[in-house]
């Protein structure tokens, strides 16, 4: 998996962290499911950073990767 494509994961997170806030602001159902989701997406994306990071032969390059 590239860094391009944890970054995406990290930014759907927040997206959807944004939307369940919006759901829970306006009292609609499945906030908690989107809040359930969204912070699965950003722990999922931050274990991937962090094994990237540490796999990297060089980690100066971990945006070139």
């Amino acid at each position: 998996m590239k860094v391009k494509h944890i970054i995406i994961l990290f930014l759907l997170g927040y997206i959807l962290e944004l939307l369940g806030g919006y759901f829970k602001i306006m009292q609609l159902m499945g906030a908690q499911e989107v809040f359930t989701v969204a912070i699965s997406l950003k722990v999922v994306a931050a274990v991937w950073g962090i094994w990237k990071m540490f796999t990297l032969k060089n980690s100066t390059d971990i945006l070139n990767a």
